[in-house]
């Protein structure tokens, strides 16, 4: 499900074709006169260029009542955001985090205590800790 919402999220922002880009909105020193000049037209860029779904929308078009999601980072940011989303859409949701106290502790002044949520500890930079998160859902899902 993970790979299927970032595809529907990439969907709806795709960019321009190459050629249709405006060269100006490209960020770089080269042929600025000063930093303020630079520091003036950096706007340009942000108000322009950086523009995507809500979670909300990216849920709406895809069909997950009664489905499991598996949420890496979702005690904070995108990842709480989705986290609130699937489990108002009736998603059951696997928050793996680094801290399952503060993830129990934020999900559940989001998302309510919510039968749906399961909270697993993961440290995505430790091959150990992955797979130790990977043994312990399927232990819980067989």
């Amino acid at each position: 499900m993970h790979v299927l919402v970032m595809h529907q999220y990439f969907r709806c922002c795709m960019p321009l074709p190459v050629r249709a880009i405006n060269r100006r909105y490209i960020g770089t020193l080269r042929g600025v006169k000063s930093m303020l000049d630079y520091l003036n037209n950096v706007g340009q860029c942000v108000n322009t260029a950086i523009y995507g779904p809500t979670a909300d929308e990216v849920i709406k078009s895809e069909y997950v009542k009664g489905k499991t999601c598996l949420i890496t980072g979702a005690n904070c940011g995108i990842g709480l955001e989705m986290t609130r989303c699937l489990t108002a859409h009736d998603c059951t949701v696997l928050m793996a985090c680094r801290n399952t106290y503060a993830a129990s502790v934020v999900a559940k002044s989001i998302c309510g205590n919510n039968h749906r949520l399961r909270f697993y500890e993961i440290n995505l930079a430790s091959l150990r800790s992955v797979k130790r998160c990977s043994d312990d859902i399927l232990k819980d899902f067989k």
